[in-house]
């Protein structure tokens, strides 16, 4: 096993300080404790992963290794189990580099703004290993009940709780609109194909609830930014401001990267700029609920 998480730490390219640290709290964890939490997790409805989040936390504890750490060391051993379901049930090769890749970005987002080696959100991946979300190029995909009665357009309709793929966009970089119509020409292929008792209708309805959609961006965020461009996609069907902390909280993750805004705020780049002048008048970071068809 911990040649494993040194093979996986370099080929994803983590560097030395992960691997040097990492490689150190699998030592003070050890394999067995490892191999106790792979074993709860398995490929079965009945399934829960409150019985893992339990036992990473008693791994931490029991081993003095930060939770960030212990969180980031044992999700790299369930995703390569959640990689042999794949397999069974004949997933391209690509979604599981999805979640290995998306693993990378978590770490990186802690990194910056918690100053750990590790994974802070460790209940994001739920969907993951619950097999409900899948990593799809650029974006990825969760497959979720319509949050609305009803909405209709050309034609075309998605009612309450009707199954649709709700997007989820990791922070890899630049948010290009051909990659954006790439992943979602790739969900259609996918999920029509892995999933067609679920998207029985000749379309399929994409939902987006997230900071991105908030219909006051184009106040926030530099003119051209690829955020508008994403946001044209969808038809913004329900929107509502943040509160101070958390709107604050966002911009220390997904913006500046750093833990809070106590300290020297990072300017360097146009976005940053723009979300901080918008922040010294007082504005709040807020969500909007997006929708659009493709069709199979």
């Amino acid at each position: 096993m911990r040649a494993y998480l040194q093979e996986y730490l370099q080929k994803y390219g983590f560097g030395a300080e992960a691997e040097e640290v990492a490689l150190s709290a699998f030592d003070r964890i050890g394999e067995r404790a490892l191999q106790e939490l792979c074993d709860l997790y398995v490929d079965d409805a009945e399934f829960r992963f409150e019985s893992l989040t339990e036992k990473i936390e008693t791994i931490a504890k029991e081993s003095d290794v930060h939770t960030y750490t212990a969180y980031f060391v044992g999700m790299v051993f369930l995703i390569r189990k959640l990689g042999e379901f794949y397999k069974k049930r004949g997933y391209p090769e690509m979604v599981f580099d999805g979640v290995c890749r998306d693993l990378s970005y978590k770490y990186r987002e802690c990194r910056s703004a918690k100053e750990r080696v590790g994974i802070f959100d460790w209940a994001w991946y739920e969907c993951f290993l619950t097999m409900g979300c899948f990593a799809l190029g650029r974006l990825q995909f969760e497959r979720k009940g319509f949050r609305l009665p009803k909405y209709e357009k050309d034609g075309k309709t998605v009612e309450f709780d009707e199954r649709v793929l709700s997007v989820h966009i990791p922070s890899a970089g630049r948010l290009l609109k051909e990659d954006c119509d790439q992943s979602y020409q790739m969900a259609v292929e996918f999920f029509s194909k892995y999933f067609a008792d679920e998207f029985q209708k000749a379309y399929i309805p994409f939902v987006c609830w997230s900071w991105l959609l908030y219909t006051r961006n184009p106040e926030i965020v530099p003119a051209g930014s690829n955020i508008l461009t994403f946001m044209e996609k969808y038809d913004i069907i329900e929107i509502e401001e943040y509160g101070k902390e958390t709107s604050d909280t966002l911009a220390c993750e997904r913006i500046f990267g750093i833990p809070d805004l106590n300290r020297e705020i990072p300017q360097k780049t146009a976005m940053q700029r723009s979300v901080y002048a918008f922040m010294q008048k007082g504005g709040r970071f807020g969500w909007g609920y997006g929708v659009f068809f493709l069709s199979k």
